[in-house]
């Protein structure tokens, strides 16, 4: 529950600071190239990725092999590469559930979500 925890926090810092937007898919627990690839199923999935799976994608374990990482536009920050990019489609939950939140809560999001171009 951390992590839902962090991710209200943040919200009610941005509303107690009168943000005329509220964020919404900035929020990543580990990668946000990662999210982008477990969401549109870039990452060999076939069912929905659970907090164990989605670090044994990044870190590997005796199942996985870790992604391949890469540098960001020429920074000092590595992001997990995406690897397969057939067969797209909608994999997870994690930003519909975030959604559903806002709007139970009376709260109009404004989403960002990674671009295409900076995806890849």
């Amino acid at each position: 529950m951390i992590i839902k925890k962090i991710k209200i926090e943040k919200i009610f810092n941005q509303i107690n600071n009168n943000f005329s937007n509220i964020i919404i898919g900035d929020f990543s627990i580990y990668d946000s190239i990662l999210d982008i690839s477990c969401l549109i199923n870039s990452v060999d999935s076939s069912v929905l990725i659970n907090k164990k799976k989605y670090f044994s994608f990044a870190r590997g374990d005796k199942d996985i092999t870790p992604q391949k990482m890469t540098k960001f536009f020429n920074t000092n920050y590595h992001y997990i590469i995406p690897n397969n990019l057939n067969n797209l489609k909608l994999n997870s939950n994690f930003l519909i559930n975030d959604i559903l939140f806002f709007l139970k809560n009376g709260i109009k999001p404004t989403f960002t979500i990674l671009g295409p171009i900076s995806y890849l």
